[in-house]
This record gives C-alpha cells, sequence and structure tokens, in this order.
C-alpha cells in the first residue's frame, strides 16, 4: 500500500496488528515506511507555501526529535526549491528503503525544460514523453530521474516549475495512471501524455487564490483530477435528488417563468436580448432541464446518476485536449508565425490578454465536441454570474465565449423568423438556452469555432 500511495490506510492497517502476532515486524516496516512518506510530502507542501507567499515553514522533527521553524524567501529559484526537496529525500529516503544520498543527488539535478521568457518547468514523468524526446530531455519511454522519480515511487506526479518574472509554482497530485494518447478535434490532430489523478497534495498558485483546477495542459500532455470531478458530479446527484423531491411539473413550472424581460432602453431588442444580463442562477435552470431531458419525461431515478462522472472529466479532457491542438497549430513557433502574431496582436500583446484567449479556444472545442455540449454550456453560464472584479482568466473567458455564443445564435434568429417558435425574442437568450438541443449548440458553437480559425488548422 505506501508503494502505491495509500499512506493513511497502509498505517491504520499496520497499527491494528497487535504486538506479538504473525506479521508484527512487517507491519512496523509498514508504519514507519508510510509515515516516512507522508511527512516528505508534508515537508514540500509547507516548502512551496512558503516559496509562494507564507513567511515561514515548517519541519517535523529530526532524528534528534526536535522541530524547526525556518524562513523560506519568497524569491527562492528552482535550483533552490530542488536543493531543499533534496534535503528532504536525504531525511526521509532511509525509513522509505531508498538509497537516499544517490535519489537526492538526482533531485538536484531533475531534468527540465526551459521556454525562454515564458518560464522553466521540470519534467513531470513518469517517463519521458515522444516530445520530452524531440526537445532534447531525454529518451521516450525511459523513467524520469530525480524528482520525478520520488514522486513516482510515492504514487505521485508533480507540476513544478520557475515563472517567466521569478519565483516558483508547484503543484502535487495523488495520480491514478498515465499513458500516452492521441486523438482529433475539429480536423486538427493532439497527442500527448495523459495524467489521471485523485486529488491534490500541495496546491499550486492560482489553487491557493481560492480557484478551483480540475486539469491543465502540460508541455507534453495534460492531466486531470478525477477528485474535483467528483465533487461537481456530487453536485448535479444533489440537483437530481431534490428534482426527484419536488417533480416534473414544479420544475417546467420554474422554467418557464424564469426568463427575463429585455431592458431595452435606447437600443433595440435585437440587440438587447444577445447581451449578457444578470444570470439569476441561469446555470441551474439549465441544469434542471438536462435532468428533465433525461429522465425522459418520467420519474426522476435516484438509484443512478442521470449525468456521469465519465461525462465530466470528459468535457475537463476535451478543453485540456483543445490546448494540445493548439500546441499543434503554434509550436514550435516557426510552424506558424503569422497566426502567433495576429492571435498576440488581437490581444494587445497583453500576456494575461493571450492567456484568456488560449482558454476561450481549449472551452470552444470542448463546446463543439463533447457528446453533450449542454454541460459546457452549464459552465459558462456559471462563469458568467461571477462579479467582473474577481474574474479568473478561466471566468473571463468563458463570459467572451458566452457573448459570442449568443450573438451567433441571435443572428440567427434575425435570418430565420420561423426558427426556434418556443424561444421568445422579448426575452434575454441566456435565459432560454435551455430550449437547445445539443445538437444547436453544437451547429452554433462550429460556426463560432469557423470564425475562430479552430477548424481544420
Amino acid at each position: 500500500m505506501p508503494d502505491g500511495g495509500w499512506f493513511g490506510p497502509a498505517a491504520a492497517l499496520a497499527r491494528r496488528v497487535d504486538p506479538g502476532e504473525p506479521g508484527t515486524e512487517r507491519a512496523r516496516l509498514v508504519e514507519r515506511r508510510a509515515l516516512a512518506a507522508e511527512a516528505l510530502l508534508a515537508d514540500v507542501e509547507h516548502l512551496l507555501a512558503a516559496a509562494m507567499g507564507d513567511t515561514v515553514a515548517w519541519e517535523p522533527p529530526g532524528p534528534d526529535g526536535r522541530g524547526r521553524v525556518e524562513s523560506v524567501p519568497h524569491d527562492v529559484d528552482l535550483d533552490g526549491l530542488l536543493a531543499r526537496i533534496a534535503s528532504y529525500v536525504r531525511r526521509y529516503g532511509p525509513a522509505l528503503g531508498w538509497d537516499a544520498d544517490e535519489l537526492a543527488d538526482a533531485v538536484a539535478t531533475s531534468p527540465r525544460l526551459s521556454f525562454g521568457s515564458f518560464g522553466t518547468v521540470l519534467v513531470p514523468g513518469p517517463t519521458f514523453s515522444r516530445r520530452d524526446g524531440v526537445l532534447g530531455a531525454g529518451e521516450p519511454g525511459e523513467r524520469v530521474p530525480g524528482h520525478a522519480d520520488v514522486l513516482d515511487r510515492l504514487g505521485r506526479m508533480g507540476l513544478f516549475g520557475e515563472r517567466p518574472f521569478g519565483g516558483v509554482d508547484g503543484t502535487e497530485l495523488r495520480r491514478l495512471f498515465a499513458e500516452e494518447r492521441s486523438g482529433e478535434h475539429l480536423g486538427v490532430p493532439w497527442n500527448g501524455m495523459v495524467l489521471v489523478c485523485d486529488g491534490v497534495d500541495a496546491r499550486g498558485q492560482r489553487s491557493r487564490e481560492g480557484l478551483e483546477i480540475s486539469g491543465a495542459a502540460l508541455h507534453e500532455g495534460y492531466w486531470v483530477d478525477v477528485g474535483s470531478e467528483r465533487l461537481r458530479r456530487d453536485g448535479w446527484r444533489a440537483w437530481q435528488e431534490f428534482l426527484a423531491r419536488r417533480g416534473e411539473a414544479w420544475a417546467r413550472d420554474a422554467i418557464a417563468a424564469f426568463p427575463l424581460r429585455c431592458d431595452v432602453g435606447l437600443g433595440t431588442v435585437e440587440r438587447e436580448r444577445e447581451r449578457v444580463p444578470p444570470m439569476l442562477g441561469a446555470d441551474d435552470v439549465l441544469r434542471l432541464s438536462i435532468l428533465l431531458d433525461r429522465s425522459g419525461g418520467g420519474a426522476v431515478p435516484t438509484d443512478r446518476d442521470l449525468v456521469t462522472l465519465d461525462e465530466l472529466v470528459g468535457v475537463v479532457s476535451t478543453h485540456e485536449e483543445g490546448h494540445l491542438c493548439d500546441r499543434e497549430r503554434f509550436l514550435p513557433l516557426g510552424r506558424d508565425l503569422g497566426g502567433v502574431v495576429a492571435l498576440a496582436v488581437s490581444e494587445a500583446f497583453s500576456p494575461i490578454g493571450i492567456e484568456r484567449r488560449l482558454e476561450y479556444r481549449a472551452e470552444l472545442v470542448a463546446l463543439c465536441e463533447v457528446p453533450d455540449p449542454r454541460l459546457v454550456l452549464v459552465d459558462l453560464l456559471g462563469a458568467a454570474a461571477v462579479d467582473t472584479r474577481l474574474e479568473t482568466v478561466h471566468a473571463h473567458a468563458y463570459r467572451r465565449l458566452l457573448e459570442d455564443f449568443l450573438r451567433e445564435w441571435n443572428r440567427r434568429l434575425g435570418a430565420d423568423p420561423s426558427a426556434w417558435p418556443d424561444v421568445s425574442r422579448e426575452h434575454y437568450l441566456a435565459h432560454q438556452l435551455q430550449l437547445l438541443s445539443s445538437d444547436e449548440v453544437r451547429s452554433i458553437a462550429r460556426e463560432v469555432a469557423r470564425r475562430e480559425g479552430l477548424v481544420g488548422r
């Protein structure tokens, strides 16, 4: 169990073995290794917290029984971070049965990739990918030595790097499995190492700022956290149970009464209805509509999930694969220099603007490609409800995508007055998205994607 990363259960089971019983010595060994692994991971978490803003790092009792509290400079670089982690490996490695000195030396020289002004990252492993081989980091298929090797032995994976303007960032996740995958979205291929995880041990900068992150693209692939999506699935399950109690008639009445009439003011209703108004729980209304649709008009079941964990993980995965499609388009930079320049110009060469645009494009790929794109629309509506003064990169991008989606839908309504007879032209379209089928959502999204240049490029 310790070798698979299940430290808590391993230690708990080991403690249940009474002294004198067969296997006592083995049980004590398992417990020591589990506790040493937990201590090593806790040290790294405290180190990251200190390096990313906290003023001190706590070190647990060492061999002398004394703990220490020491300052960690906020401007520690990647070499300094690895040196500290190497010292932890030396401290706990013997209890874990490792050749601690050799492994610590390897940690200090862990393979990394530099992207110039964009920063430097450690190769996350557990094995070198084909892209790592192209970039000269290591032989594809071989184990990544150093820091990645340490985390792999603990059933973890880590994303560690140095930010463009100084300072380090890092995340440690509980890895379930890793494999190379490939595919295609909107006619553009993607490939890379996919790491599926279940929970986080040490959170990166954005997570510490309150952003819930379910996945991220890497230089050679992406990771997705099943644990975060399980919480989202639980939210869907709660709505499903609520709907089962209140009944279909209540839900349909609530949905029908929801849309807000346009406040025309000095404009026209044709333009006003495509605007993003106050959301007023529009994402929850769409959730109810999806659950009603999937219940088939009968009683809402409570013994099975109408929205599954696999679907929600698939939405995150497709979003990250959208990033890999852009990587295929733009990297190396010489592949489509004109496209890179056009993207940068469209965002006034603003780094945060470019980041928002890339998130917009990745979510648009998901909106076009997942089996039920209405699940993606729920996320867009949720982002639009965020106070614009508090918007994250993702929330800003998703709100912008929702605006473009509504604009295209409104254009189609104007071009064909007989289309969507159930849609009120005097009410905001953002409050009537539940009237669109999955195929209609996909059709509108693909036109937005075509204008964005995502199709076949």
